[in-house]
């Protein structure tokens, strides 16, 4: 088309403006850096016919704005796992689909702590390095000491899919944790798979443990590393042995780490298992007349005894109880304590109770009986020899359904 009269000079110089303006959007949009949206990636997504806008900050699509299509395969994650020692550690995740990128391809990477969400940046698969290769991102945020998850969202144009979540923790100290003390199992146990336990050490991330035959000391049963978090339960730490131990004396130790710093072992404990049924519990309390349906029972413990079991029954047989009590639980030093789950019959009866200890060659033999009775509210206590006279003749005389054996 011909122009005809005088030219314009505002006309021109309006449209030499655009026309720069114009080629340096260009240039900004080739050199923008693959990261998108950055902590907040709503707007970051452009797509002609639909919005992320949506999928991106809810993780589904709004009813206002229906997805349908196909959604992205979810990727598989690699790294960071366990411990690692930086900050800033990469992130690494394989890409699940076998077709060319396609050009509306995004990764947004998520990562948590007990807090929540510590931050979430979004990236554009076409910035990645092609196929086969996985994707790799070092984000410039530095995380502290402490226990993250982390995920990656695939998104396009036409819906989203999460990943699996994968747990890491950040350990950046550098002085080694202090000993660890052993707690059992000590002297003789009467389990061929004994529970390992020992007081938790501050700062220690993973704790070694190893186990020797004493006959064989340069063989290992054991030697494996335990993450804190696998093993740790308040104050103490425990590990059910992965071994069976035959009859026998045993060796074992705990050496702690913090990241690459290895701490110092502890002192050894030794354990003896011998295959063989525990003695017999000696019953102390109750006994005699006691005010509440709900007594504590008292007895002996019975060395190698893994369980315990609290047999009662009224005068009459017309109730017997028995319940199980695990040793480690109840034990005290040379006594053992425990109260029933249940409340008595608060019927005036008289009651008779004995022990059995158990261990995993087999029950141990019945105690003999102990008697108790229970004053009732109301109820009009017997001088102290008649009601011993009565307890004795009673011991003397049980039931015909108590077994003492």
């Amino acid at each position: 088309m011909i122009m005809k009269g005088p030219i314009d000079k505002n006309l021109i110089m309006m449209a030499l403006a655009g026309f720069l303006l114009l080629l340096l959007a260009v240039g900004s949009s080739a050199s923008q850096p693959p990261i998108v949206g950055g902590n907040d990636p709503q707007g970051g997504f452009a797509c002609e016919t639909k919005s992320l806008v949506n999928i991106t900050a809810g993780g589904a699509p709004s009813a206002e704005e229906p997805m349908p299509g196909s959604a992205p395969p979810a990727v598989t994650l690699g790294l960071p796992s366990g411990i690692t020692s930086t900050g800033n550690p990469v992130y690494i995740w394989n890409r699940n689909s076998v077709e060319s990128t396609p050009p509306d391809l995004f990764y947004c990477l998520e990562v948590k702590n007990s807090a929540g969400v510590v931050f979430k940046q979004c990236y554009a698969a076409s910035d990645f390095a092609p196929r086969p290769a996985a994707c790799s991102v070092t984000p410039s945020v530095t995380l502290g000491p402490g226990d993250y998850t982390w995920r990656v969202q695939a998104i396009n144009c036409d819906d989203n899919t999460w990943s699996a979540a994968m747990s890491f923790s950040i350990c950046t100290s550098t002085s080694a944790p202090g000993k660890a003390t052993l707690i059992s199992p000590k002297g003789n146990i009467g389990t061929k798979k004994p529970t390992l336990a020992w007081r938790a050490v501050t700062g220690s991330t993973q704790y070694h443990l190893k186990v020797v035959d004493i006959t064989a000391p340069n063989t290992l049963l054991i030697d494996k590393w335990y993450d804190a978090a696998e093993v740790t339960s308040g104050q103490t730490c425990s590990i059910l042995s992965e071994s069976t131990f035959a009859s026998g004396t045993y060796k074992w130790w705990i050496q702690t780490r913090n990241c690459n710093v290895l701490g110092p072992w502890s002192f050894f404990a030794s354990f003896r298992f011998v295959d063989v049924r525990p003695g017999i519990a000696t019953p102390i309390s109750p006994r005699g007349l006691i005010s509440t349906s709900n007594p504590t029972f008292v007895w002996t413990a019975v060395r190698s005894a893994t369980k315990y079991n609290l047999s009662v029954e009224n005068r009459t047989g017309t109730f017997i109880y028995v319940e199980p009590f695990k040793a480690e639980e109840v034990t005290q030093g040379t006594r053992c304590s425990g109260v029933l789950s249940i409340t008595l019959p608060d019927d005036d009866t008289d009651y008779f109770w004995k022990m059995q200890a158990s261990n995993d060659a087999g029950d141990g033999s019945w105690s003999s009986l102990r008697y108790f009775a229970i004053n009732c509210p109301g109820k009009k206590a017997p001088i102290r020899e008649d009601n011993e006279d009565v307890a004795k003749k009673r011991i003397m005389r049980p039931p015909r359904s108590v077994s003492n054996s």
